[in-house]
């Protein structure tokens, strides 16, 4: 297999070959499929863009960025419909993606006080909830 690349399987049909989706440039640093098996997102090491891909067709459906500095990703993780998807960092961050709709990813800025320090939504389609001693867990 070749770095940044995902095989998936049809384990339904053991007689359909293996498919290769070229997700990354860089090697793989996580990846995370949703509960339904039709979505799988993933990261790179460079940390700065998650893919969305369709598991049945293994088209691309979304690209999204998670910022422009490299970091480590912890973790992602889809809600329950997947609407939603949570990512964290070694950045302190937590980025939540509208992912069917990103026309919600939308700017705004807002200062939290307490447990969440900072919640931003840019230009660039993310948003960020910074706690750094609960990032590497906020996903599970």
């Amino acid at each position: 297999m070749d770095t940044g690349h995902v095989n998936t399987v049809d384990l339904a049909d053991m007689q359909k070959p293996p498919v290769d989706i070229a997700a990354h440039e860089a090697s793989l640093s996580c990846i995370a499929l949703n509960l339904q098996g039709t979505r799988i997102a993933t990261a790179s090491e460079k940390g700065t863009l998650i893919r969305v891909y369709d598991t049945a067709t293994h088209i691309q459906l979304l690209e999204l960025r998670r910022g422009a500095a490299n970091a480590l990703i912890y973790c992602i993780n889809f809600n329950q419909d997947s609407t939603l998807l949570c990512v964290s960092s070694d950045h302190g961050t937590i980025h939540i993606f509208a992912s069917e709709d990103p026309q919600r990813n939308r700017q705004s800025r807002y200062l939290l006080y307490g447990i969440f320090i900072m919640c931003m939504c840019s230009k660039s389609g993310w948003r960020s909830v910074t706690r750094s001693s609960v990032a590497h867990q906020i996903c599970l």
